[in-house]
């Protein structure tokens, strides 16, 4: 009985540590479609809105990350320098700094370190639908695509993704836009993954030791 309770109460643990350790490389990304609870809870922000209102920018950061545009992109509120957005369910707030891709459709955005999740609100400059990718990508190797459509006119919508390790993502529009509420989740590190493990076979060995003595 008192092997049964070892293999049921610890072994899962050991198996999650695993599964984190060797984390999914080949699994598309699971699109995230609302800027809910869980998903402002599990992630990170990445605050800009101390930029001067038409500054031009290279990266935004925070002390964890640190995103760099392949474009130069603008600064812009909404209600100054840029016409609408949307409201909440569908985005965080109805008048979030902005960040404007200056007439871009395709922007590259390289993360500073491995994410496990990502994702802005995105708004078309044009009054009209238009559609929105963003394809992950790990190194070389392409993780997946999400797409989303949003519309001009206070359309702003969430194009977010998680469940795959990442550290770039490529956005392409229909047309020029702009983003919003940059989130983020990052990669548990190795080591920490790899202590865990050894943490819970230490418990295990030690625990299967008291067993024999009781035995």
């Amino acid at each position: 009985m008192f092997r049964h309770f070892i293999s049921t109460r610890f072994l899962p643990l050991v198996a999650v540590a695993a599964l984190l350790q060797s984390a999914p490389s080949h699994s598309l990304p699971i699109q995230i479609l609302d800027p809910d609870t869980a998903y402002t809870d599990a992630t990170t922000k990445i605050d800009f809105s101390g930029l001067s209102n038409g500054s031009s920018v290279n990266s935004i950061s925070d002390a964890s990350l640190t995103v760099l545009f392949s474009e130069t992109m603008g600064k812009r509120t909404v209600g100054s320098g840029w016409a609408t957005w949307g409201s909440p369910p569908d985005t965080e707030s109805a008048n979030p700094a902005v960040l404007y891709s200056n007439g871009a459709q395709v922007v590259e955005m390289l993360f500073s370190s491995t994410l496990a999740t990502f994702g802005f609100e995105v708004e078309p400059n044009p009054f009209s639908m238009q559609s929105f990718n963003m394809e992950f990508f790990l190194g070389a190797l392409s993780m997946g695509t999400i797409s989303r459509d949003a519309h001009g006119s206070a359309g702003a919508r969430l194009l977010a993704g998680t469940g795959v390790r990442f550290d770039r993502v490529v956005v392409s529009g229909t047309t020029d836009w702009a983003a919003a509420n940059f989130r983020y989740a990052q990669v548990p590190v190795p080591s920490a993954i790899a202590l865990l493990s050894l943490g819970l076979a230490g418990l295990l060995v030690s625990t299967r030791r008291k067993q024999r003595l009781l035995g």
